[in-house]
């Protein structure tokens, strides 16, 4: 068993839209960001590379690199799990904490936590 940590902070953008877990957020300013901005994404990806010790996401999915500009990143993770397969490796639990004033998490957050579980293909019990 493998255990991987990820943490992942953007500044609110607005006219941007806000994505957390793969679900847009309504009535609220984005997330800065060079693909989509998605935080949680994003942490959940680099977890999972830091897990498998195959870099980070800014290795694979650089800033500069225009292929990733706006990108969605819910396909960034899928990528990820792809690449953590082939070594063999699958998700079996994921453990997010979101720390933020606001928006207020809890209204979206099953639709998130399905959303990761269907990208990550793991159940949603355990």
């Amino acid at each position: 068993m493998r255990i991987g940590f990820g943490y992942d902070s953007h500044r609110f953008e607005k006219g941007r839209t806000l994505m957390l877990g793969g679900v847009m957020i309504p009535d609220h300013p984005g997330l800065a960001g060079h693909s989509d901005g998605d935080a949680v994404g994003h942490a959940v990806t680099d977890a999972l590379l830091g897990a498998a010790a195959a870099g980070d996401i800014g290795q694979h999915f650089p800033p500069d690199d225009a292929r990733w500009k706006d990108a969605d990143s819910m396909e960034l993770l899928a990528r990820a799990v792809e690449l953590i397969g082939e070594s063999d490796l699958r998700v079996c639990n994921l453990d997010v904490t979101v720390i933020t004033e606001q928006p207020k998490i809890a209204p979206s957050a099953q639709e998130m936590v399905a959303r990761l579980a269907e990208v990550l293909g793991t159940a949603l019990e355990a």
